[in-house]
């Protein structure tokens, strides 16, 4: 029997090594931007929630602020909640009793002369900071020196429940009390 010598073509030990090297290295530098990615997307998507949660907020409140049958009672001061008249009912947003990290919508009960829950921000959210302040003043006449206020300032600021790193979203409103003035 002959003996075929047929020469094998093929890959060297070193050259399969040094193609390993550069796919594992370039492997391991997409995986750095996916997870950088990932990153940035999700906290894009938490502050994007964050923002989205604080306007509906905002929504629910105007629209109770300009509802008001009566001057909003505001405590500026010690408790920061205001109090509003809707239909002959008394209605306070402040931050939860039970829970500073969020912010209640009240309804006083005439029965049991207590504060009932009617509405709460969702647990996904933190309030770092609520609060109602008189807004920007103006000059009832210039002869009289008259200063009224018509206007309350609500400032919210509030992050993420999670450890993203989303906890500086701020929003801040200004509601017109239309003829009343803020004491």
């Amino acid at each position: 029997m002959k003996k075929k010598n047929k020469k094998l073509k093929a890959f060297s030990l070193l050259e399969v090594i040094v193609s390993l090297s550069i796919m594992g290295i370039s492997t391991v530098l997409m995986m750095n931007f996916l997870v950088i990615s990932l990153r940035v997307s999700s906290i894009s998507i938490a502050r994007s929630f964050v923002r989205e949660e604080l306007s509906n907020l905002n929504t629910l409140i105007s629209k109770d602020m300009r509802a008001s049958e009566l001057p909003p009672l505001c405590d500026f001061e010690v408790e920061n909640e205001c109090i509003l008249t809707i239909d002959s009912k008394k209605i306070k947003w402040s931050l939860c009793d039970d829970d500073n990290n969020r912010v209640c919508k009240y309804e006083l009960n005439t029965v049991t002369s207590a504060y009932v829950n009617k509405f709460k921000t969702s647990d996904s959210i933190l309030i770092n900071y609520f609060r109602f302040d008189r807004g920007f003043s103006e000059l009832n006449s210039p002869t009289s020196g008259q200063i009224s206020n018509n206007s309350i300032v609500l400032t919210i600021s509030a992050g993420f429940n999670s450890n993203i790193g989303v906890d500086n979203v701020i929003r801040q409103s200004s509601f017109s009390l239309r003829n009343y003035t803020v004491n």
